[in-house]
């Protein structure tokens, strides 16, 4: 009796101290070693062996859909590095996964501690069919040590089944090369090259969550191909790279390879982003919001006779442009690199800087209607512009009421700001500031264009009345903008606020005794702090739906599910966008267009940029830009179209044409 004892004891020992198999339900685990005797402290080649019952399958690093990859945990010793062998596509309706049937070996490079004896594996995996199984279990391997180390003989089985599936092992050089042609937001596509014989590619993102597991598009294309790789519906915008498994079949063999890809659109050259720039600037003093500024500006170099004072006050307009836009560029930067997802125009979404430049515009209004004059202030427009103070001024000015405006090819260039290192993204800025400037600089510095304007008289004065009015409408506009972010019930103090200022400043002006300007100085600072302190606490009132929008609220979600199903258009906007508001007012909500829009069964999405919000920031990211408006179609085939600033007719109409 002692004696069987004795030798269960032993047998019993032997099992815990050389486990080297785990059984489970339809699958099996082997593990071997390429060393049969090693130096104390060396690195140990593992095999972990699988084999699978007919049909049924494990997962990768990367398993799709569902399941669960393997894994490992060492207990006293270090895993140094995973070998996973290249992936097939295993289809189970509608799912699809990727994974291994039959067999598979990993191998694996252990480091034991020092002094260790064996080496324990802790081991769980999944084995799946359509149902899925989960195996638990542990290896403990014994380590010989000894004075010299011992490899496993070349011809071996195991040395052999080691060498087939290292050889399926993605190499991690010497792969093709991965050329972004075009992104959007719901796909990358590449321009594979370096394939040389290769008949077939196949492609398998290592990392989850970034590409769906459908198919990607394939099409031959100039000795390599084309690849379309759909983005998964909540991928994290912000990566900009990521890393891929190819297989290059040739018909008799197959290739591995796992190459890093970019998953940003292809950068401009910065000549053109910086063309882009300075148009975009010009183009900028065109719009409402900057005209009525660049049009006194102008205008008071043609009552300056002096030429020396005209060209001083350019150069001064423009260093103040200049340096907001760089003040202006380098604080978005800064904020962005403090994980801030911001844009063009960002400081429109804080109701207090909206409110700011309500103010400021009805000042200017009042000021141009002749209520008040400011001297040699910064909104001094009523044509003492010869003044340091004043040109610099109106140019940091022009610059603030030019934010709500975004200018043709002014999205492009914004948009590759996000990309470029900080040195170039500012020359970028910089470049829209001297489009900006660049008509009063150059009225400045050739005295003929000054000549071509009409002679100096009193039709200025009613003029400068007369731009008043546009500033009344940008006033207008932008209480219409703060009722969206603060409420309705908010804008009587606001309507409150203005009246007081007003009469303070009419009060200054009627009796200009010391006592009374200090009274109304009192009056216009105290209605200021009264509305800047309630707009710190005003909130919207949401309503879940409007009757006269028929646009669905964007997510990612939503465009997910209405891709391939029917024609999608989405509308990136904000209401402190002024281009945004004219694209709607001429295009966008016409009768034609939106009966055009129904005749297509076109799902319409609004993506309201209005407040902060990440997702709709990451959208833009994805599109390459940072700026509003942006208007994206996706048609029934998969074709994404990303259309112009400012809109046609003719352009919604193209969207159909046959």
């Amino acid at each position: 009796m002692r004696r069987l004892i004795f030798g269960l004891a032993i047998l019993w020992s032997l099992t815990i101290h050389a486990q080297t198999e785990i059984k489970g339900e339809h699958s099996a685990l082997r593990v071997f070693a390429l060393q049969s005797q090693i130096l104390d402290g060396d690195e140990v080649d593992l095999a972990l062996d699988f084999k699978l019952d007919p049909e049924w399958h494990i997962y990768w690093q990367n398993p799709g859909d569902s399941g669960a990859s393997p894994k490992v945990n060492a207990v006293g010793a270090e895993i140094r590095s995973w070998a996973w062998p290249a992936p097939e596509r295993i289809p189970i309706p509608p799912l699809t996964n990727y994974g291994y049937n039959e067999r598979v070996l990993f191998p694996l490079k252990v480091k034991p501690a020092a002094g260790a004896r064996e080496i324990v594996l802790e081991l769980e995996w999944l084995v799946c069919k359509v149902e899925c199984i989960p195996v638990f279990g542990t290896i403990r391997w014994p380590l010989n040590v000894g004075t010299a180390r011992a490899e496993m003989a070349a011809d071996h089985p195991d040395r052999r089944l080691w060498n087939e599936f290292a050889a399926r092992v993605p190499a991690a050089s010497g792969g093709p090369a991965f050329t972004v042609v075009r992104a959007n937001e719901s796909e990358i596509v590449y321009r594979v090259t370096g394939i040389e014989g290769a008949r077939e590619i196949f492609v398998f993102p290592n990392a989850p969550q970034i590409f769906t597991t459908r198919a990607p598009q394939v099409t031959a294309a100039d000795g390599g191909f084309e690849i379309a790789l759909p983005f998964a519906m909540n991928r994290d915008a912000g990566l900009e790279r990521t890393k891929l498994t190819v297989v290059l079949q040739d018909g008799t063999a197959s290739r591995a390879y796992e190459t890093e890809v970019s998953l940003r659109s292809p950068p401009l050259a910065l000549a053109r982003i910086l063309l882009f720039a300075f148009l975009g600037g010009l183009i900028l003093n065109l719009m409402p919001c900057v005209f009525p500024v660049l049009a006194l500006k102008v205008f008071s170099i043609v009552r300056e006779p002096d030429r020396a004072a005209v060209r001083r006050s350019g150069w001064q307009y423009t260093a103040g442009v200049l340096l907001s836009f760089l003040a202006l560029g380098g604080g978005l930067m800064i904020l962005r690199a403090g994980g801030e997802a911001l844009g063009w125009g960002f400081q429109l979404q804080f109701p207090g800087f909206v409110l700011a430049m309500l103010i400021l515009f009805v000042l200017m209004a009042l000021n141009f209607a002749g209520l008040f004059e400011l001297g040699t202030g910064v909104m001094n427009f009523a044509g003492r512009f010869a003044g340091g103070t004043g040109s610099f001024g109106t140019g940091v000015l022009a610059v603030f009421v030019a934010s709500p405006c975004t200018a043709p090819f002014m999205g492009s260039a914004l948009g590759a700001t996000l990309l470029l290192p900080v040195p170039a993204a500012l020359s970028v800025f910089l470049t829209l500031g001297l489009g900006l400037a660049f008509p009063v600089l150059l009225f400045g510095e050739v005295p003929a264009l000054g000549r071509r304007l009409p002679r100096a008289g009193a039709w200025m004065e009613t003029f400068k009345q007369f731009m008043a009015f546009p500033m009344l409408a940008t006033a207008a506009w932008l209480l219409w903008v703060l009722q969206f972010q603060t409420g309705p019930n908010f804008m009587l103090q606001v309507l409150f606020a203005l009246i007081l200022i007003t009469f303070a400043i009419w009060w200054a002006g009627r009796a200009p005794r010391t006592g009374v300007k200090l009274a109304a100085t009192i009056v216009a600072l105290g209605a200021v702090v009264w509305v800047g302190a309630g707009v710190r606490t005003a909130r919207p009132v949401r309503s879940a739906s409007s009757a006269t929008d028929a646009r669905a609220k964007y997510s990612a979600q939503a465009v997910t599910e209405a891709k391939g199903k029917t024609p999608v258009f989405v509308d990136f906007t904000a209401s402190w966008c002024i281009t945004c508001q004219v694209n709607k007012l001429n295009v966008l909500n016409t009768d034609s267009i939106q009966q055009l829009f129904h005749t297509h069964n076109v799902k319409l999405l609004k993506a309201d940029w209005t407040d902060r919000d990440p997702e709709i920031t990451k959208a833009l990211a994805a599109f390459g830009r940072n700026s509003v408006p942006l208007y994206v179609y996706y048609s029934t085939s998969g074709e994404v179209k990303v259309l112009p600033e400012i809109l046609t007719h003719d352009m919604i109409n193209e969207l159909f044409a046959p």
